[in-house]
C-alpha cells in the first residue's frame, strides 16, 4: 500500500514526505528522488519491491507535490534540492544512505556527490539528466552553445502547457500542449500502453507543481543569441539549466577516487526526453523546424545528452569495466513504469 505522505519541517522549508516502512530501521536506507513535471507518486509502482529490501525515504522536492510552496531561487542550480534533502535527512537522523534519483533526481543525485559524497553509499541514475543539466550545451564536455546558454531554462516550457496544468485540464483536446498527451509522448516509448489509471496517477503529480515566475518553470531572460530566451533566476525550469550547473562536473573531477560512491546508470533504449536527440530540447526543436531561425549543426546541435553521460561515467570509474550501466530494452523515459519488476530488481 503506498503511504499517504507525512510532512517534516526543517530550517528550509516544509516537506511533504513518504514512508512506507518507517519501523524498519534494519534496513538500510535508500532515498528516492523523482523528477520534473511530477513528485513522488511516480515511485509507487516499485515501492512493494524495493520495501522489502530498504527502508525507503520518498520526499516530494521543492516546488513539487505537497511539499510547501515556497519561492525557487535558481542561481545555484540543484544544489537548492540538495540542501533541502540533506537537511529532511538530517531532521530523520540519517547520516548516510543511498539515493536513486530519476529524470531531474538523477542531476540532484549528482549534485549530492559533488557536495556530499562521503554521506551516500551508493547512487543510482534512472533515466538521469546530465551532469551539466538540460539544453545550451554542444558536446559531451559540456561546452555552451553560447555563453548566456540561451535555449535552456523556463523558455523552454510552452505558455499553452502551462495555462493547461494551472486549469487542471485533463482532456485531450489540441494534443501538442495537452498535458495528458504530453505525458503520453514523451514519458514513455511508443510501443507502451498507459492505462488511465497510470495516466491520472501521473497527471494528478504534475497538477501539484507550484507554478510561477518564481516557482515553475521561473523567469525568462531575453537573449541576442537563438534561440532568443536565456535562463532566469527563479524557477526549477532554470535550476536545471546548464548556466547554474558547471560546479558539478566541476567537483566531482576534483574528487579522489577512493571518496567517490558507487554509481549506477539505468536507462531506456526508448527514452525521448534524454538521449541525443530529446524532443524537449531546443537544439532537437530547431532541427525539426519547431523553433524557427534554427542557426544550424554547427552552432546549435540537439544536446547530445547519452554521449554527456556516458563519458561522465567513463571518467567516474576510470579503472573500471561498465557493468554499472544497464539499459533496458523498449522503455522510455519512465522505466520504473513501464517495466517495474526489471527496473526494482537493477536497484535493488
Amino acid at each position: 500500500m503506498f503511504p499517504e505522505p507525512v510532512f517534516i519541517s526543517t530550517s528550509r522549508l516544509k516537506q511533504a514526505v513518504r514512508l512506507p516502512n518507517p519501523s524498519e530501521t534494519d534496513k538500510p536506507v535508500l532515498l528516492l528522488v523523482h523528477g520534473n513535471a511530477s513528485d513522488s507518486s511516480i515511485w509507487q509502482y516499485i515501492t512493494d519491491d524495493l520495501s522489502k529490501h530498504f527502508r525507503l525515504i520518498i520526499p516530494d522536492l521543492r516546488g513539487y507535490g505537497q511539499t510547501e510552496e515556497t519561492p525557487l531561487p535558481a542561481t545555484e542550480g540543484v544544489k537548492i534540492w540538495v540542501d533541502d534533502l540533506l537537511e529532511l535527512m538530517d531532521a530523520l537522523n540519517i547520516s548516510t544512505f543511498s539515493v536513486c534519483g530519476h529524470s531531474l533526481g538523477g542531476v540532484v543525485c549528482m549534485g549530492m556527490v559533488a557536495l556530499v559524497p562521503t554521506r551516500l553509499k551508493r547512487v543510482i541514475l534512472l533515466s538521469p539528466g546530465t551532469p551539466f543539466g538540460y539544453g545550451g550545451t554542444k558536446d559531451a564536455i559540456g561546452t555552451p552553445c553560447y555563453d548566456d546558454f540561451s535555449g535552456s531554462g523556463a523558455g523552454l516550457i510552452h505558455p499553452e502547457f502551462l495555462k493547461r496544468v494551472v486549469l487542471k485540464d485533463r482532456s485531450m483536446e489540441q494534443p501538442s500542449t495537452a498535458p495528458a498527451a504530453v505525458i503520453k509522448r514523451l514519458f514513455f516509448s511508443d510501443s507502451f500502453n498507459c492505462s488511465e489509471a497510470i495516466l491520472d496517477t501521473l497527471l494528478t503529480g504534475l497538477f501539484r507543481m507550484k507554478i510561477g515566475d518564481q516557482k515553475y518553470p521561473g523567469d525568462i531572460q531575453s537573449s541576442d543569441n537563438w534561440p532568443f530566451f536565456a535562463p532566469g533566476k527563479y524557477g526549477a525550469a532554470n535550476a536545471i539549466s546548464p548556466k547554474y550547473n558547471q560546479w558539478i562536473s566541476q567537483n566531482i573531477e576534483k574528487l579522489p577516487l577512493e571518496t567517490r560512491p558507487a554509481l549506477s546508470w539505468i536507462h531506456g533504449t526508448d527514452d525521448k526526453l534524454v538521449s541525443n536527440a530529446a524532443l524537449s530540447d531546443a537544439g532537437t526543436l530547431g532541427k525539426l523546424g519547431l523553433i524557427p531561425q534554427w542557426p544550424g549543426t554547427e552552432i546549435y546541435p540537439p544536446q547530445p545528452m547519452l554521449d554527456q553521460l556516458t563519458l561522465f561515467l567513463k571518467n567516474y570509474h576510470p579503472n573500471t569495466p561498465p557493468p554499472q550501466i544497464h539499459l533496458i530494452n523498449k522503455v522510455g523515459h519512465c522505466p520504473q513504469i513501464e517495466n517495474p519488476n526489471q527496473t526494482a530488481k537493477l536497484i535493488i
